[in-house]
This record gives C-alpha cells, structure tokens and sequence, in this order.
C-alpha cells in the first residue's frame, strides 16, 4: 500500500503514472523494521524511501518476493534508477473517519492498515466488508484507500 501512495502522490503532482517497485521496499527497508515477506509498517516504508532518496521502478527492479524463497533478500536498489523521491509523510489520528475522507479527499490515495486475519476476510468476495469482531487494534495488512462512499446505504 505504501507504494501505491506513493505512485498516487507522484501522478498528481506529475500527471504521469509510473508503476513503483514494491520489490524494493520488500529487500532494502529491513533496517527501518520492516520483515520482507513477513511484512512491515507503511510508514517504516515511506521513511526508508525519504532516507534513500527515491524508489526505483517496477521495470527496474521487478517484484519476484515469493519466487524466490530468500527470507534475507538482498537489496538491489540503485539510486541512479529512482524516479520518484518522497520528501515527507503524515499520520492521520486513528479512528477519525471525517479527518481520513477529508485526507483521501484532498491528497488523494492513503496507505491504510485494517485487521484482516478474520475468517470473514479470508472469505470476502464483494461490497462493504463489515464485520464486528474487527478491531482497530489488531491491525495486519495494509491497503490504499482511494476513495469513499455508499453502496446499497452502508458507507464505506
């Protein structure tokens, strides 16, 4: 999700889409705490790339994670391949509703972490995802909000 934001802000501060590697986030931000495959945090992510100037793209440094089966891959990152620099990133408080319509609103796309261990969300095929065992506590996966609204009167 964090590089989906990314690629976001960079389309509307450029007007040109440019795929992003999610690779590189996967192999070189395990010094900011992030676990390769095992995960990581959006903002250890958005960190890592500020500190390393920039974030290659997907043609350059393609996603292979999985493939390869490297708990401790190595980091190929190139700083003569980056073409996207972050400069700064926020935290909106959690739980605000009207802050987090108000941010995707204004900025645009949002990097989000949700709970989705649930069995419901193992499950999940179509429409507004509810479920009230969710929590806001156990938060495992991150996602890109893009945007809000209604679908058969439940908001989203």
């Amino acid at each position: 999700s964090a590089t989906g934001a990314i690629e976001g802000q960079n389309f509307l501060a450029t007007g040109n889409l440019v795929s992003l590697s999610e690779q590189q986030l996967v192999d070189c931000s395990s010094e900011y705490g992030n676990n390769a495959c095992n995960g990581g945090l959006m903002d250890n992510a958005f960190k890592y790339v500020k500190d390393s100037n920039g974030i290659d793209t997907e043609a350059s440094y393609p996603y292979v994670s999985g493939e390869t089966g490297d708990a401790n891959p190595t980091c190929r990152f190139n700083l003569k391949e980056a073409v996207v620099r972050v400069t700064g990133y926020i935290d909106l408080p959690r739980g605000q509703v009207s802050e987090l319509k108000q941010a995707v609103g204004h900025y645009g796309p949002i990097s989000v972490a949700i709970n989705a261990g649930l069995p419901s969300f193992m499950s999940y095929k179509s429409g507004v995802y509810s479920d009230d065992q969710c929590s806001s506590d156990d938060l495992d996966h991150g996602v890109l909000l893009v945007g809000y609204g209604e679908e058969n009167g439940i908001p989203y």
